[in-house]
């Protein structure tokens, strides 16, 4: 997405993505978050990450905001999200439910309380 950093938490060291920087760490989001905040003045809203493994949300404890994509489509995977519902993380904004081919999705933002 245009002027938003994409960042991807990944264990496999051999990972690379055009237009993301790859981090290996919690730590190394968080750091590379900071950086961007305090040289390049970016927030909180220009940020994106996504993950390959679980993380729960005390993993990210000075974020209070989290934008989630559901996906109607059981995958085999061997990592997930936590539930932020069972978490206790609000949602605050829901989208309508959207199609792409045969797959339906829709966007969630949620708020920590």
């Amino acid at each position: 997405m245009d002027g938003r950093i994409n960042l991807i938490l990944t264990t496999d060291k051999s990972f690379k993505l055009k237009g993301a920087d790859v981090c290996h760490s919690v730590e190394e989001v968080l750091n590379r978050i900071k950086w961007y905040k305090e040289e390049r003045g970016f927030t909180d809203e220009d940020v994106s990450l996504s993950a390959d493994r679980v993380f729960t949300s005390s993993s990210f404890p000075t974020q209070d905001t989290a934008h989630i994509t559901y996906i109607d489509y059981a995958y085999q995977a061997d990592t997930y999200l936590v539930n932020l519902d069972k978490e206790g993380w609000i949602v605050t904004e829901e989208s309508d439910e959207q199609t792409y081919f045969n797959l339906c999705y829709e966007f969630r933002k949620y708020k920590r309380p």
